[in-house]
């Protein structure tokens, strides 16, 4: 099993990145990103305040992105929502995101893979050449509602991949379920990071 990186938000994802190179989110000359930001609020999210630290790095990208960037943010818990469709990276589109992502409560059960999936959607809807295109989950890995077959959770994130849209998997707390969230990340050519706390944030 490999050991996933501490996610600094500045480096959640260098410019056009190669199937083994990570996104970069700051830099000059890097290409613009189209992005979802899909955040597990289910109930075990609201243990160690895994929630807090999802908001905390979700907060910290959306500070990084610029106006040539889009982003859209996806929830779930029994189901997956779209609380802000794709926007353009601007200051009233990142404006409403902050207040989207702060107002997120834990729920219920955990529907990963119909959040992960709606993420690759709104991801697709605006994909366009020249741009980088990632879904970017955060959560303890816990699926337990919906598809919960990690072989299955991890073809959709393969076929994600194929059709342009990687995924990077951000596993939240000490407590997650590292073998799915690294193998979404290695089947949707993406990368795996991890937040155990909020100095990781830093």
């Amino acid at each position: 099993t490999a050991t996933p990186a501490l996610v600094n938000p500045a480096t959640v994802a260098q410019p056009a990145p190669g199937p083994d190179e990570p996104l970069s989110i700051a830099g000059p000359q890097r290409q613009p990103l189209d992005l979802a930001l899909v955040i597990d609020r289910s109930g075990s999210m609201a243990q160690e305040g895994k929630l807090q630290r999802a908001q905390e790095a979700a907060l910290g990208l959306i500070d990084r992105l610029g106006t040539g960037d889009r982003i859209a943010l996806i929830q779930y818990d029994d189901t997956a929502q779209i609380v802000i469709p794709s926007v353009i990276a601007d200051e009233e589109g990142k404006a409403r995101l902050r207040s989207a992502v702060r107002e997120l409560r834990p729920g219920g059960s955990t529907t990963l893979h119909g959040g992960m999936t709606l993420g690759r959607d709104e991801v697709q809807r605006t994909i366009a050449a020249g741009q980088v295109s990632r879904v970017i989950l955060l959560s303890d890995g816990l699926a337990n509602a919906g598809e919960s077959d990690p072989s299955v959770i991890a073809d959709t994130a393969r076929l994600a991949a194929a059709r342009g849209v990687r995924i990077t998997a951000v596993g939240v707390g000490l407590e997650y379920n590292e073998d799915l969230m690294e193998a979404i990340a290695e089947a949707g050519s993406g990368h795996y990071y991890y937040v155990s706390d909020a100095v990781g944030l830093d």
